[in-house]
C-alpha cells in the first residue's frame, strides 16, 4: 500500500471510531437515578444469559429465550470482554445486586464492556471491506467501500448497542472474502474457512444460515468456469456442510445439551416467523409480507437513499457486465431478502445490516468504474461519492452527538 493510501485508510479509521466511541454511554445510568436496564430493550439479555452461568462448575450453558431462539455466541465474547475487565481491575463483578444499586458506575461498566465488542466488530468490519475492495477488485475500492461503511448510520448506531448485529455482520463478510478466494482459486482450506464462518455466523444469529448461499454459488460458478467433474461439486458442498456443522458447535458447545428448550423457543419465536409471519399458526391467513417495507423503508432509513439507489444501480450494471464478483453478492442479497419479507411480525430497519458490506463494495466498484472511464463520468463518479457521504455523515454524527447527551 502506497503512503497516501494508507493515510486515506487511516483517516477512514479514525473517523469511524470517532463516530462509534462518541455517545458510547449512552442511556446508561447517571448519579440521579437507577434504572436496571437500558434503553435498548435487548441489551440485558447477554448479562442475564452471564449472570445464570455457574464457571466454578465450568457451567456455561445459556439458558434464556433469546439465545435460544435468536443465537447464543454473543454471550462468550461478551463474558471475555468482561473477564478480561475484570483481571485488569477495571470492572468488578459480584453476585449481590443491591451493589450494583448503589454503585451504578459499576453497573454501566458491565453494558461498557459489551458495547466495546459491538464497537470493535464495527471497526473490524471497515478493515474487512477495504481488504475485500483491495483484493478483488483495485485499492481505490476498498477505500471508498470502507468509507461508506465508516459512515453509515445504521452501523454507526448499532455499534452503540451490546447487541449481535455489527458482529454478524463481521462474520458475513469473513464467508464473502473466503467465498471470493474460491471463485478465484479453490482451495480446500477457503472452502473450509467461508463454511466454518457460517456456522460461527449462525450461531450469532440463526438468520445467518443464508450466508450459505456464498460458497455454495461460489463453489458452483468456479467450478463451472473450471469444467469441473460432478464428485468435486459433491466433495465441495460436503466440505462447507462438515465445516459449517464445526463452526456451529464450536461457538455453540451446548447445542445438544439445550435441543429441546432451543426447539421450543426457536420454533416459536424464529421458525414461525420465517414460515408463516406470525408466532400463531392461527394467524397463517391472516398476516400479509410487508414487502414494501423492506424492500424500501428499512433499507432508505438503514442506508440511505443515495446510498441504495447506487448499490441497485451497480447490480444491474453488474449483471450487464456478467461480474462474477458482482453476481455473488447479489445471490446473497436476494436470498437474505426473501427471508426478510417472509418475516412479518416485527419490522426492524437493523434486519437489513447484514446487506451492508455487499451494497458499499458493490456501490464503490461502480462509482470506480465509473471514475474510469473519462471526465464526464468521473465528475459523476465524485459527486455521487459526496452526496453519498455528506448524506450518511451528517445522519450518522446526528446520531453520535445525540447518544453523547442522553
Amino acid at each position: 500500500m502506497k503512503k497516501s493510501e494508507f493515510i486515506i485508510f487511516f483517516s477512514i479509521l479514525l473517523l469511524a471510531a470517532v463516530l462509534r466511541f462518541t455517545g458510547i454511554n449512552w442511556g446508561l445510568n447517571n448519579t440521579k437515578y437507577f434504572h436496571a436496564y437500558s434503553y435498548h430493550s435487548d441489551e440485558h439479555f447477554p448479562l442475564n444469559e452471564l449472570r445464570m452461568m455457574n464457571p466454578k462448575k465450568l457451567d456455561f450453558r445459556s439458558r434464556g429465550i433469546q439465545a435460544l431462539a435468536t443465537g447464543p455466541f454473543i454471550v462468550y465474547p461478551t463474558g471475555i470482554t468482561l473477564g478480561v475487565a475484570k483481571v485488569l481491575d477495571l470492572v468488578r463483578i459480584v453476585k449481590d445486586y443491591n451493589f450494583y444499586k448503589l454503585n451504578s458506575a459499576e453497573f454501566n461498566k458491565l453494558y461498557l464492556c459489551g458495547r466495546l465488542n459491538s464497537l470493535i466488530f464495527s471497526i473490524l468490519g471497515v478493515i474487512i471491506v477495504f481488504l475485500i475492495g483491495k483484493k478483488f477488485f483495485s485499492t481505490e475500492v476498498g477505500l471508498i467501500a470502507s468509507w461508506l461503511v465508516a459512515l453509515n448510520p445504521l452501523n454507526v448506531i448499532y455499534s452503540h448497542y451490546l447487541s449481535r448485529d455489527t458482529m454478524q455482520l463481521f462474520w458475513i463478510l469473513l464467508i464473502l472474502y473466503f467465498s471470493l478466494k474460491i471463485l478465484d482459486k479453490k482451495l480446500k482450506k477457503h472452502i473450509f474457512l467461508s463454511g466454518f464462518f457460517v456456522g460461527v455466523c449462525v450461531s450469532t444469529k440463526y438468520n445467518g444460515v443464508v450466508t450459505m448461499i456464498l460458497p455454495i454459488v461460489a463453489i458452483i460458478t468456479g467450478n463451472l468456469q473450471r469444467k469441473e467433474l460432478l464428485s468435486e461439486y459433491v466433495k465441495d458442498f460436503l466440505l462447507v456442510g462438515v465445516s459449517m456443522t464445526v463452526g456451529f458447535l464450536v461457538t455453540n458447545p451446548y447445542f445438544f445439551h439445550t435441543l429441546p428448550d432451543f426447539w421450543k423457543y426457536f420454533k416459536k419465536y424464529t421458525l414461525g416467523n420465517i414460515l408463516i409471519g406470525s408466532e400463531n399458526l392461527a394467524n397463517f391467513n391472516k398476516t400479509r409480507s410487508p414487502v414494501l417495507f423492506y424492500l424500501f423503508d428499512a433499507q432508505y432509513y438503514g442506508f440511505g437513499i443515495f446510498l441504495w439507489s447506487v448499490a441497485v444501480i451497480s447490480f444491474l450494471y453488474g449483471m450487464v457486465k456478467k461480474n462474477s464478483k458482482v453476481i455473488l453478492m447479489i445471490s446473497f442479497v436476494v436470498v437474505y431478502t426473501f427471508l426478510l419479507i417472509r418475516i412479518k411480525n416485527w419490522l426492524m430497519v437493523r434486519w437489513v445490516l447484514p446487506l451492508l458490506g455487499v451494497y458499499c463494495l458493490s456501490a464503490g466498484w461502480f462509482c470506480y468504474e465509473l471514475y474510469m472511464k473519462g471526465k464526464f463520468y468521473k465528475m459523476i463518479s465524485v459527486v455521487v461519492i459526496l452526496i453519498i457521504s455528506i448524506y450518511n455523515f451528517l445522519y450518522s454524527f446526528s446520531y453520535a452527538k445525540m447518544m453523547a447527551r442522553v
